[in-house]
């Protein structure tokens, strides 16, 4: 029996099992975020939550996992909360062998022709695998293009306990991403513009535990080997809603928080913890950034380093919710620009 004919048969059992592959609605994210893996901003709270089901018998495994999601036209907004006993990954090299151990994986299909996709693999010491399958391992011209990568995306785990410390009880690893949809493309392909009504195929998977690993995923395969998870035709639907994850004041709508100029990029946000600043500044920086009252008056004043950056700057109760003025200072170019820093709850 050839594998094609194989994989054939599987499908068919399992459309028989599973007739139905899942569906959520995207609802849209009215402003950005910043990427942290902590999960507090506004949107978060406001989406609805599935969870990951055991891959071959559907039922719930002994570990749950949560996901939330929601688009805008720049990004794909992803969140996947893995309760987890013992964290645990080696690996920390980009396109490793992720699935070899504990691991988070998505699965897009744009176009749902079944035929081609993209692959991400997170684990939970901050490593990624992405590549372009060009066809489901075990059809004609399957395999994937490991050299394909997704250039601007950001993503963050975050990890409540210790990494590889069996004597101890952790909670859970979060992921936090956005997804440029300009990144999914691959030679001649176009990247996706997605508008309201469209849909996307999707799967999301997991990899859990160390000498004996459980799978869950998103919409059930009917195996247990990672190999099966390539099983386009049996990926759940994202469809887009143009319906707000929730409605902005009217200083939030008319104003914004973050800058961008020359290789700089800086978001400001006010979370339960406080003022939250988190950016991205080009080698051999030499800029400024200022936060001021209505006023003028100057509230904090930093230079920036190279690299990427978060930092909390303040509590909140010394930072009333409000209108400011931040500014970015180069050598280049002065910046000047209203944010709206209000709590997400």
């Amino acid at each position: 029996m050839s594998r094609s004919l194989a994989y054939l048969i599987l499908a068919l059992i399992v459309s028989n099992v599973f007739p139905a592959v899942p569906s959520y609605t995207l609802k849209k994210a009215p402003q950005t975020i910043t990427v942290d893996g902590v999960l507090d901003e506004r949107l978060w709270s406001k989406l609805d939550s599935f969870s990951l089901v055991d891959c071959t018998s559907g039922s719930m495994p002994s570990q749950a996992t949560m996901v939330k999601a929601a688009w805008d036209e720049q990004y794909l907004y992803l969140s996947i909360t893995a309760k987890d006993k013992d964290v645990w990954a080696t690996i920390t090299a980009h396109d490793g062998n992720l699935y070899t151990e504990e691991m988070l994986e998505f699965f897009i299909d744009p176009d749902r022709d079944g035929k081609n996709y993209f692959e991400f693999e997170f684990n939970c010491l901050g490593a990624l695998m992405d590549m372009f399958m060009m066809a489901p391992y075990g059809t004609t011209g399957g395999g994937g293009n490991i050299n394909w990568t997704s250039s601007n995306i950001n993503f963050k785990v975050k990890v409540h306990g210790s990494i590889n410390n069996q004597s101890d009880v952790d909670t859970s690893y979060i992921l936090e991403a956005k997804i440029p949809w300009a990144d999914l493309k691959f030679n001649t392909t176009t990247a996706p513009q997605p508008k309201a009504g469209d849909r996307m195929a999707i799967n999301i998977y997991r990899g859990d535990g160390r000498q004996t690993k459980t799978y869950s995923c998103w919409s059930p395969v009917g195996g247990s080997l990672p190999g099966s998870f390539h099983s386009p035709q049996l990926f759940g639907t994202f469809v887009f809603s143009d319906s707000l994850a929730y409605q902005q004041t009217a200083a939030e709508s008319h104003t914004g928080n973050s800058l961008s100029f020359a290789g700089y990029d800086i978001r400001c946000s006010l979370t339960r913890s406080g003022l939250k600043l988190t950016y991205t500044a080009p080698e051999n920086a030499h800029a400024v950034f200022v936060i001021s009252d209505i006023s003028g008056k100057i509230i904090r004043q930093f230079s920036l380093d190279n690299g990427h950056h978060t930092m909390a700057l303040d509590s909140p109760h010394h930072l009333s919710p409000g209108i400011y003025i931040v500014r970015l200072l180069t050598k280049q170019k002065d910046i000047t620009e209203k944010a709206a820093f209000y709590p997400p709850w």
